[in-house]
């Protein structure tokens, strides 16, 4: 019978997609979620966000699109809570019925990348308080994989890219905590053995 264990941690990151004319929007929304999730591993520059004319009519023309991506490791049940802070701060600053920024949060982990949803659907699983978490790419072979329903934005090679370096990155860290944790366990098995000794 396999055992019930916590999985490993993750690392979260904001997605913003805004208008140029909504820039300033966008740097308060990155501070509030640093004030929220800490310190930031990397913010990447913002590119031209041409996947899809979805926002368009909300937002107007020529988007753009960046990522936040935090240092601080945490559990993946922190992701509806997330969903909670970004859906107040999208709210917060509507203007006449209208998203200034759209912020998508979500987590990368070894196995998958994975977003919080307000929209249900067949594939997505419920987490509570009208969040659902969507698994937009799965890892094999080493490298993340889009899934038939995959955002475009996601599935493309650049983002895809992206992540994968960060999965690398997240790697690192976690065999670097593994080994800790072992040097550590050794170190009190010695210390016991010697008292055991004396």
């Amino acid at each position: 019978m396999s055992e019930l264990e916590n999985p490993t941690a993750v690392r979260y990151f904001a997605s913003l997609i805004y208008s140029d004319e909504s820039k300033e929007s966008a740097e308060s929304v990155t501070s509030a979620l640093i004030g929220v999730c800490g310190p930031t591993l990397e913010v990447t520059e913002p590119v031209s966000f041409l996947h899809t004319s979805y926002y368009t009519g909300e937002f107007g023309p020529s988007l753009r699109r960046h990522f936040i991506l935090f240092d601080r490791m945490a559990d993946r049940s922190h992701l509806s809570f997330l969903k909670g802070i970004t859906h107040f701060l999208e709210k917060s600053l509507s203007m006449e019925g209208r998203r200034r920024v759209n912020i998508d949060p979500g987590f990368v982990s070894l196995e998958q990348v994975v977003l919080a949803s307000a929209k249900g659907f067949s594939h997505k699983v419920y987490l509570g308080n009208g969040v659902y978490a969507d698994v937009a790419l799965t890892c094999r072979d080493r490298t993340f994989r889009p899934l038939p329903w995959t955002f475009p934005d996601y599935a493309s090679p650049e983002t895809i890219k992206w992540f994968n370096k960060k999965r690398e990155d997240l790697l690192q860290v976690l065999r670097t905590r593994e080994r800790i944790q072992l040097e550590q366990l050794l170190s009190s098995s010695g210390e016991v053995q010697s008292d055991r000794v004396i």
